[in-house]
C-alpha cells in the first residue's frame, strides 16, 4: 500500500507510471483470463478499496492511512490507482492482440506443411469434346 500511494504521488507530482510486474506463472494465468474475458479484471478494479488494505504491523498501517487522509484521501487514491491499473491493463490487453496478430499474419503467410499438398488430389481432367 505504502509503495502504492507513494508511486501515485509521483506520478501526480512528476509524471510517473506504476509499472505493474507480474511473475511468469502469473503473467501466463492474466494472458489466458484475459483471452477467455475481461470480466475478471474488471471486476477486480471495481473492488479496489485502500482503506482495507493490510500491513505488517498496525503502527505501520496507521501511519499509512494517517498519510493518505493528509495528503490525497482514500477516494483520490482509489481512484488514482484503478486509473492506474486500467491504463495498465488496456496496454497489455492491446499489445498481447497486436503479438497474437501478427502470429497468425506470419501463419498464414506461410506455404502449409508438405503432407496438405500429398492430400490434395488433381481434379479428373475433362472429357474430351465428341
Amino acid at each position: 500500500l505504502w509503495e502504492t500511494y507513494c508511486a501515485l504521488k509521483l506520478h501526480h507530482e512528476r509524471g510517473v507510471r506504476l509499472l505493474v510486474r507480474l511473475p511468469s506463472n502469473q503473467k501466463t494465468a492474466f494472458y489466458r483470463a484475459l483471452a477467455r474475458s475481461d470480466k475478471a479484471v474488471t471486476s477486480a478494479l471495481v473492488q479496489i478499496q485502500a482503506e482495507k488494505a493490510q500491513a505488517c504491523k498496525l503502527a505501520d498501517r496507521d501511519n499509512i492511512f494517517a498519510a493518505i487522509r493528509s495528503s490525497v484521501g482514500f477516494h483520490d487514491l482509489n481512484r488514482a490507482v484503478k486509473d492506474q491499473l486500467r491504463k495498465w491493463y488496456l496496454d497489455t490487453a492491446t499489445a498481447l492482440a497486436e503479438r497474437a496478430s501478427t502470429r497468425l499474419l506470419q501463419r498464414l503467410q506461410q506455404p502449409p506443411p508438405e503432407e496438405v499438398w500429398e492430400q490434395w488430389e488433381d481434379p479428373a481432367p475433362a472429357p474430351a469434346p465428341a
